[in-house]
């Protein structure tokens, strides 16, 4: 006999504010097998409008009752955190996305300063112009350099997919995105800011993924000033490096100093769209 089923009397009970949740029942007839009437129960939810979500609020647990022989009360809840992000991509992923960052700074290692003050004695005649280079070796003549504080921020984008679209070449294309900056501006970063750092997934039940996905956002720079080399410019996640020759008008112990000569700005990363990554792209 084939089974029916039909909504529960008073039902689509829900409340607002901190904690944000919907309820949605029903009733299974004749059916004895449990697994299955979970299966009619989400088909009936899917007829009735509903599905992974209830007005953007995400399916999080399915409860089920045997009230008789061959019939079942099927209950699904849906409840959202109100301090978590709308949707980046409703089309795709149905529930809130989560975003955790970290701003505390890495570390760089320069071999020019900003600016540079020096000091000598008296004695010794008048103080030797060093270009800003950084940590001479009055023995060597080699240039040390110092390691700063650089600003990184590093940032997680955590949401959920229905099973449809965690497939295997989904997982490869997230993989091939894996180092590698935005080819396009992305969620309010400029093109070169963003460097993707792979991802972390776990099924949640059997419908839906949990995915977390990790960036560092590193400024663009425009203009810079590099021991005297000036209109330098760099994205974010290309590497700089100086160049340097000896200066023989600039002598310490009758060794000539180690001045910046050239600036090189190397490309590290390949760059490519994120759109790919399924998380949308507007900030």
């Amino acid at each position: 006999m084939t089974s029916y089923v039909t909504e529960k009397i008073f039902n689509r009970d829900g409340s607002d504010g901190q904690q944000f949740d919907r309820t949605f029942g029903c009733y299974v007839f004749n059916q004895t097998d449990e697994t299955q009437a979970v299966i009619d129960a989400k088909d009936f939810l899917t007829a009735s409008g509903f599905g992974i979500s209830m007005s953007g609020v995400p399916l999080r647990t399915v409860h089920r009752k045997q009230i008789a022989t061959n019939a079942y009360e099927i209950t699904f809840d849906y409840n959202l955190d109100a301090n978590q992000a709308q949707p980046s991509d409703p089309d795709v992923s149905s529930f809130n996305t989560t975003l955790t960052f970290n701003l505390v700074g890495g570390t760089t290692h320069i071999t020019t300063a900003l600016d540079t003050s020096s000091y000598r004695l008296f004695a010794d005649g008048a103080a030797v112009d060093v270009k800003k280079t950084i940590g001479i070796d009055l023995k060597t003549g080699q240039v040390r350099g110092v390691d700063i504080v650089a600003p990184v921020l590093d940032f997680s984008l955590t949401t959920q997919f229905a099973n449809r679209y965690v497939t295997a070449a989904y997982i490869k294309n997230v993989l091939a995105l894996t180092g590698k900056t935005n080819s396009v501006a992305w969620k309010g970063y400029d093109i070169g800011e963003v460097l993707f750092k792979g991802a972390r997934g776990s099924k949640k039940g059997s419908e839906n993924w949990e995915i977390s996905f990790e960036f560092s956002y590193s400024a663009n720079k425009t203009g810079l000033t590099v021991g005297g080399i000036t209109g330098v410019d760099k994205k974010g996640w290309q590497y700089l490096d100086v160049m340097f020759k000896e200066d023989t008008s600039n002598t310490i112990n009758g060794r000539p100093l180690q001045v910046p000569t050239q600036v090189n700005v190397h490309t590290v990363y390949d760059s490519d769209a994120f759109a790919q990554l399924l998380i949308g792209t507007a900030a």
